[in-house]
């Protein structure tokens, strides 16, 4: 899970027991990232209230949790070899040159056709909004992993506050249980709107 350097300690009210039964729940470890947070409270604060809807990965559970809705392509790239130094990618043109499929792909620069390769296939890397840094050098590889866009539905709640200020932090995602809707942030309800369930989280007024 995700660590910070440093001890504070810090006091708090007892907090909020939205659930309706507390026995029949199950519930995981999870990061919340601050992006879940569009603005600070009164004290400057940015907390992830208790109830909020979320989407959990619960086969990668250290990727940080999403608010539901539309999330955008995503790409990183990674370089080794002796020549360049670094590596940018732009997604959305990643997103067209490989038709949309997520996936890791490795370009390789062959020094003596002077050219880059996907595979056995020659490529251009401005079609793949890919930019080096640096002079390429025979064997150099430039490794993109690349997520597709994705329209995604809640699956879980967030059991408790969360604060964010400082950055992503860890919580507890509510995966299966009761939620009393009367104990929850009017923000919260708001979110909510009409659903009544999320995954395996009921919704009640109780």
């Amino acid at each position: 899970m995700l660590n910070r350097d440093g001890i504070s300690k810090k006091t708090y009210g007892a907090p909020t027991q939205i659930l309706a039964n507390v026995e029949l729940q199950e519930s995981v470890g999870c990061i919340v990232p601050q992006s879940l947070v569009s603005s600070a409270d009164a004290n400057g604060k940015k907390i992830a209230k208790a109830g909020t809807p979320v989407f959990i990965n619960l086969m990668s559970r250290q990727t940080p949790v999403s608010a539901p809705g539309n999330i955008a392509a995503s790409a990183t790239a990674a370089v080794s070899g002796t020549g360049i130094t670094a590596a940018a990618v732009v997604a959305a043109t990643f997103s067209t040159a490989v038709s949309g499929a997520s996936g890791t792909y490795v370009f390789e620069y062959n020094g003596t056709s002077s050219k880059w390769y996907l595979g056995e296939t020659e490529a251009t890397l401005n079609t793949y909004g890919i930019t080096p840094t640096g002079t390429p050098a025979n064997g150099d590889k430039i490794t993109v992993t690349f997520t597709a866009a994705a329209t995604v539905s809640a699956n879980a709640v967030l059991l408790h506050d969360v604060d964010v200020t400082a950055g992503a932090a860890n919580g507890t995602a509510l995966i299966f249980g009761f939620v009393n809707v009367n104990r929850l942030d009017a923000s919260v309800v708001t979110a909510i709107g009409a659903a009544t369930s999320f995954g395996g989280v009921t919704l009640l007024k109780g």
